[in-house]
């Protein structure tokens, strides 16, 4: 997870929160709901630096981010918080950790500005979780490079 203060964890809190209701409001709750929950928060984000025509919602959400500091690695925060606490710290697998980082490499595809930001958060994740489980299944079983 990215590295953010805990005074910004807690500002950036209604950014997750409302991430988070829009994910529920989706039929499924999956990821391929959150691939449309991040896809469209990211687009938004990008248009408001362009048109404006946002929701109120949106526009506070994108001001929280701003106020507090460094935009980019704000989203990353919140981007990794909600993969973690929506679907991988439940029942983790591989695939799950495969899905999981799928979803944000369509997205960056998508993404005309945060490519950089949502390509750190899918590293981040596999750094910090697929990592050590690929680390453990090799003590476990061998390593595949002998």
């Amino acid at each position: 997870m990215p590295y953010v203060d805990p005074n910004t964890r807690v500002e950036l809190r209604p950014v997750l929160e409302y991430l988070k209701a829009d994910l529920n409001r989706r039929p499924g709750r999956n990821l391929e709901s959150l691939f449309y929950t991040l896809s469209d928060f990211i687009d938004r984000l990008e248009r408001l630096d362009t048109d404006g025509t946002v929701s109120p919602e949106i526009r506070r959400a994108v001001e929280r981010l701003e106020n507090v500091g460094a935009k980019a690695g704000n989203l990353n925060y919140v981007i990794s918080v909600l993969l973690w606490e929506e679907y991988l710290q439940f029942d983790f697998s591989y695939s799950k950790l495969d899905a999981s980082i799928d979803v944000l490499l369509r997205v960056m595809e998508r993404s005309r500005k945060h490519k950089g930001t949502l390509f750190c958060s899918a590293s981040e994740i596999y750094a910090r979780l697929g990592r050590p489980y690929e680390d453990k299944k090799a003590a476990e079983n061998g390593d595949v490079f002998i």
